[in-house]
């Protein structure tokens, strides 16, 4: 007879479970600490269990013991025979000897009701790694059950068993029936979680029904499905694990199993996050109008089938669709597994998702601008759908390393609630009077009128560069609208972040000049009536389907918004309009042959006004202007712009308009001829208007008379405003451009005696002394001028002159700083200078396509980081930060989620 094996009970996974022990001496049993029995203590015990049939006890692999549980004295005795209970050890110390010792059949029934302390690790181990298994020549049992009056048989098959692992059956009388084989033994609470229902089927009791055993509502699918159950079969794997590698002690069991299950909720989150991405990248709404995340889960069936009652939206239908059609493993699993608590699919999760995603995007951003210091703030402020303010916040930065440059980029940093912030922040602001809330009076302001000043929105400008961790000290420009709350001298948003930003300087937004002047044009009598028809004809052709299907079938396109605040729109409009001029005016003439007469009679007069001779004069001469202002419009819109690139484009633009005024005779002459071709085609004659004689221009001559009272005009406002809005005083900021190469060779003496200048803004900025910083920009100024001298006169391969970099971005990449030091610094900062606030506008643009009145009611911070992801997708997402992120906000998700 072999020898019998005696075994300590231990419990792993179980409460206050303690750390494993290896066994000692190689002939004797592991026994578990705490107080000793007399049974354990008695040395004849051990040496006449040792003494059983002459062999001694078998060696017993190193096995966990656990201190302080259960009854320590405890022994398994497995038996020979498989068909005698297993016997267990008695308080007489000569039991063993005298009894005939047998091994079981690892029947399951032998084992399901008795506790892991009276089964003992050995048996236990022994019955997982090899249960009993009915022969193929078994008659398995089946169930009656009645269907339609009659009886009907529904048999279990060997098949059940052999496709599912954890699946086993015991033939045992009065526990015949099929058991999971590890639920009795690891499920840590007898309850199942939070469900005060008892566990019975499958795990204390048999399932002796078969008729649904297989299928989505199947004992055996929805068991496989419950949380209880996947914990208990990750214990048993460990088990076995620690089992065939004794040394692995108990607590790094126990950690090893929390660090799967955190894997498992990271894994379960990162779908999520995918799905955030996604929709957020292509600014789609994320909810629907009903949303219930239960739908992932119908309620009644548990299943994964949508629930038609309830409107889902792109989050949850996104789930369904990876799932569904694309056979996505990890959304297969995260839904099939997770339990309603652990879907991460609700609102609150998802805000935080989102909120999680633009704190990474954003810092990627500054960690960015840092590596090259300099930045420039860009900032502007606007209305939403909901009547709230919105402050835009960017930054303008030079990205690469201290020595490449790769290019320069312009990012948006989010959307704030100016107003918002100022009541969670009034201890800070510091504003207590009515005359800094810009109050006329000396009283106290009424809380309800909440003023948003320009010293308001510097300060909070301020705050939130701080809040990004941006050192103000580098902050070297300051990008905004023209506006008297950003710009004024006393109370201005720029002089307020400069008064914290010291190095800071005001740049000027040249599209927005650019626009102002243009718009300048208008003031002309002449050119406003003309605008105003432009604007009146598109807005009738859109009234109805049937006038702007009309129109659609001889121009094959729509007329253009005359927009008074986008750049482009208006030269567009105008541009668009003057070439299907045609086909507007058989447009209208259609529809004036309508029998309804108010439409008719409408067009009628359209037709009447766009062959008017003043309006066709006109149209053609703002057509020739904004034809000169178009490209530069889109060119200082591109985020790459230096300033040194936009103040040559807008030099060349004024040069273009000024030329066309000194030769206005020649240039018009032709723009007349061409207004009197266009006039002809409609029988109309080009001809004085009323009044012409007695007005500002009197002449009898027609020509002269709409050269002077509109072309001139036009010429004449839109220069001298763009004269006026960037006079040398407002380009001083400028000076930095004369260290370019190509202005180095063009304007020696003015690039050399702006190095005081330069040397006195930015001593501080690069520590060190105003008359030191001189001294070493001469010097390098000199080599630098040598340098571009010599280059000049070389020649490349192709026998071609050598390219004298004219840009920022190149003379970066030809500036070594290890000759340069000082020259390539103010040449960082001269490319972090903004040349416009198209980012800011750009963001605007967003705003409105994301926050639709159908989404209203969006928060801030939602608001703000879809947006984010919407406007960077060039940024890739850092998953593990985000779950790192998203870790922080909670003291709960450490422990679930941080590795």
């Amino acid at each position: 007879m072999s020898p019998p094996l005696k075994r300590k009970i231990t419990d792993f996974f179980g409460a206050g479970a303690g750390s494993a022990k290896k066994a000692h001496g190689d002939g004797d049993s592991v026994r578990a600490d705490g107080p000793p029995t007399p049974t354990d203590t008695s040395p004849e015990s051990e040496a006449e269990c040792g003494a059983g049939d002459g062999a001694g006890c078998s060696t017993s692999p190193p096995v966990s013991s656990e201190s302080g549980v259960g009854d320590s004295s405890c022994f398994v005795v497995v038996p020979a025979n498989p068909d005698e209970p297993q016997q267990f050890s008695s308080t007489d110390s000569t039991a063993c000897s005298r009894r005939t010792l047998q091994t079981r059949d690892n029947d399951i029934g032998y084992y399901v009701h008795k506790s892991r302390h009276e089964i003992g690790d050995v048996a236990l181990q022994q019955f997982l790694e090899n249960p009993w298994v009915p022969p193929s020549t078994y008659t398995l049992p089946y169930s009656v059950h009645m269907k339609k009056g009659k009886e009907e048989k529904r048999f279990l098959r060997h098949e059940h068993l052999q496709t599912t692992e954890w699946l086993v059956f015991s033939k045992l009388e009065g526990k015949k029936g099929l058991y999971c084989k590890y639920c009795p033994f690891f499920v840590p609470s007898a309850t199942g979680g939070r469900n005060p229902a008892p566990l019975r089927q499958l795990v204390t009791e048999p399932v002796t029904k078969f008729s649904k055993l297989l299928g989505k509502e199947g004992v055996i699918e929805t068991h496989a499905k419950n949380e209880y159950h996947q914990n208990a079969v990750l214990a048993g794997k460990y088990f076995l694990r620690v089992m065939q590698n004794p040394e692995r002690d108990i607590s790094g069991l126990v950690d090893s199993y929390i660090l799967e299950q955190k894997k498992n909720n990271r894994a379960r989150l990162r779908v999520t996050i995918e799905n955030v991405e996604f929709l957020g990248r292509q600014g789609m709404a994320l909810r629907g109008h009903r949303e219930n995340t239960t739908g992932l889960k119908n309620k009644s069936k548990q299943s994964l089938e949508p629930n038609p009652s309830e409107s889902e939206g792109n989050f949850l239908a996104l789930l369904k669709f990876r799932k569904d059609k694309c056979k996505d493993s990890a959304v297969i699993k995260h839904l099939e597994t997770a339990t309603d608590r652990n879907t991460f699919t609700s609102k609150v999760i998802q805000n935080d998702v989102i909120e999680c995603c633009a704190k990474d995007i954003t810092t990627q951003i500054v960690e960015k601008s840092k590596k090259t210091k300099y930045y420039s703030v860009i900032f502007d402020e606007t209305t939403d759908i909901s009547h709230l303010s919105e402050l835009s916040l960017s930054i303008r930065y030079t990205d690469g390393d201290g020595e490449t440059i790769k290019g320069i980029r312009e990012d948006f940093l989010g959307f704030t609630d100016p107003r918002r912030f100022l009541d969670d922040n009034k201890s800070k602001s510091g504003e207590e009077s009515s005359d800094e809330d810009g109050g006329d009076s000396g009283d106290e302001t009424d809380d309800s009128e909440q003023v948003l000043t320009g010293i308001k929105l510097g300060w909070i400008t301020v705050e939130l560069l701080k809040k990004h961790g941006l050192d103000l000290d580098h902050c070297v420009g300051i990008g905004t609208d023209g506006c008297s709350v950003n710009t004024s001298d006393l109370r201005g948003a720029v002089q307020e972040i400069q008064k914290t930003c010291k190095n800071a300087v005001k740049t000027p937004c040249f599209n927005h000049s650019l626009n102002l002047s243009v718009s300048k044009s208008s003031e002309v009598s002449a050119v406003q009536k003309a605008l105003t028809v432009i604007r009146d004809v598109g807005s009738f052709f859109r009234s109805s389907s049937k006038k702007f299907r009309n129109l659609q079938k001889l121009l094959n396109r729509t007329l253009p918004k005359l927009c008074e605040t986008r750049w482009v729109e208006r030269h567009n409009a105008v541009t668009v309009f003057f070439e299907n001029f045609t086909g507007v005016i058989s447009a209208l003439q259609t529809v004036s042959t309508w029998k309804e007469s108010k439409t008719a009679t409408k067009a009628s007069q359209y037709v009447d006004l766009l062959l008017d001779p003043e309006f066709l004069v006109t149209l053609i001469c703002l057509n020739d202007t904004l034809a000169a202002t178009v490209s530069l419009s889109r060119l200082l819109q591109k985020e790459s712009l230096d300033l040194s690139q936009a103040s040559n484009a807008y030099l060349d633009t004024l040069n273009v308009l000024e030329e066309k005024r000194s030769k206005s005779e020649e240039i018009f002459s032709v723009l007349f001829t061409e207004a009197v071709d266009l006039g002809e085609k409609y029988d109309v004659e080009i001809k004085l208007p009323r009044g012409a004689k007695r007005g500002r221009h009197p002449t009898a001559d027609i020509e002269p008379y709409y050269r002077q009272a509109v072309y001139n005009a036009i010429l004449d406002n839109v220069i001298t405003d763009l004269k006026e809005r960037l006079s040398p005083e407002v380009l001083a900021c400028y000076n930095l451009n004369l260290l370019i190469p190509s202005k180095v060779l063009s304007n020696t003496s003015e690039s050399e005696a702006a190095l005081p200048k330069i040397a006195a803004k930015y001593a501080s900025l690069l520590n060190q002394e105003p008359s030191q910083l001189e001294h070493a920009l001469k010097a390098e100024w000199a080599l630098w001028k040598s340098r571009w001298t010599r280059v000049r006169n070389e020649e490349d391969d192709d026998g071609q002159r050598k390219k004298i970099p004219s840009s920022v971005l190149e003379s970066l990449d030809a500036c070594y700083v290890e000759l340069f030091p000082n020259i390539r610094e103010i040449l960082l900062v001269l490319a972090a200078l903004p040349a416009s606030v198209a980012t800011a506008e750009r963001s605007f643009s967003t705003l409105r396509r994301i926050k639709t009145w159908m989404r209203s009611t969006m928060g801030e911070t939602r608001l703000s980081g879809l947006t984010m992801l919407n406007v960077h997708r060039d940024i890739p997402l850092n998953y593990d930060n985000v779950i790192k992120l998203f870790c922080l906000k909670n003291e709960k998700r450490k422990k679930k989620l941080c590795l």
